[in-house]
């Protein structure tokens, strides 16, 4: 359980790193690929919550 918590939190820290990069440098297919890394956090994050209620 540890594990996939920790590793929803890695997914979701780089997609923040990768918006920021954008904002910072003006380039929005980074801004793209930090999306898309929240959006596949989504899936470890979902199987966690299941698994955390059972």
């Amino acid at each position: 359980m540890i594990i996939l918590f920790v590793f929803t939190l890695l997914l979701v820290a780089a997609g923040i790193v990768l918006m920021a990069a954008m904002l910072r440098r003006d380039e929005p297919p980074l801004g793209v690929v930090g999306l898309g890394l929240l959006v596949i956090a989504g899936i470890p994050g979902s199987v966690y919550g299941a698994l955390a209620s059972v």
